[in-house]
């Protein structure tokens, strides 16, 4: 779920605004987590490699970073979302 209408915020403010960016990504073959992998990619500049990172988020999702620094990501499932609907 996003907290928000996108559409309103930009009609309300008269700026552009990104929006739904985990559902359009999934709508266009992706794995839901667009900048996530790309974010990590910069986070391991210095790391050496292979290596991965684990975001339990929300949705938690997992990003694999090769030794050409080529990229394999996606959704592993539920992360936080589960404890926080009991909150």
């Amino acid at each position: 779920m996003q907290l928000g209408d996108c559409q309103h915020l930009a009609n309300s403010t008269g700026i552009k605004v990104i929006g739904q960016v985990r559902q359009n990504d999934i709508k266009n073959g992706g794995q839901g987590a667009p900048l996530v992998p790309i974010y990590h990619l910069a986070l391991a500049s210095k790391l050496e490699k292979p290596t991965a990172f684990l975001n339990i988020g929300g949705v938690s999702n997992i990003t694999f970073i090769n030794a050409d620094e080529t990229l394999i990501a996606g959704d592993t499932g539920p992360g936080n979302a589960l404890i926080e609907i009991g909150l």
